[in-house]
């Protein structure tokens, strides 16, 4: 599975996910850091056009983009939700 970490991971995160082999990537990665601090539907479009599943702790944001995609019968990208607790 390829991941896509939002911002509110440091890109030292991806970095070590990388090194244990998972295809991950950073939004503070040079590549994606267009994406730091763009809207949250930059983020899901990035995703999608990336084949990537984003992780993020972002749940409300995030949860009304799939659910406005899914009825417009539009593609989504995978979710992870994760909490800082």
């Amino acid at each position: 599975m390829k991941l896509l970490l939002d911002e509110m991971y440091s890109a030292t995160v991806a970095e070590q996910l990388r090194g244990r082999g998972h295809d991950v990537v950073s939004i503070h990665d040079a590549e994606f850091r267009s994406l730091e601090g763009a809207p949250d539907e930059e983020v899901f479009a990035a995703a999608i056009a990336e084949e990537r599943a984003i992780v993020t702790e972002n749940v409300p944001d995030f949860r009304r983009l799939e659910a406005e995609a899914l009825a417009s019968d539009e593609p989504t990208p995978g979710l992870i939700f994760t909490t800082n607790r």
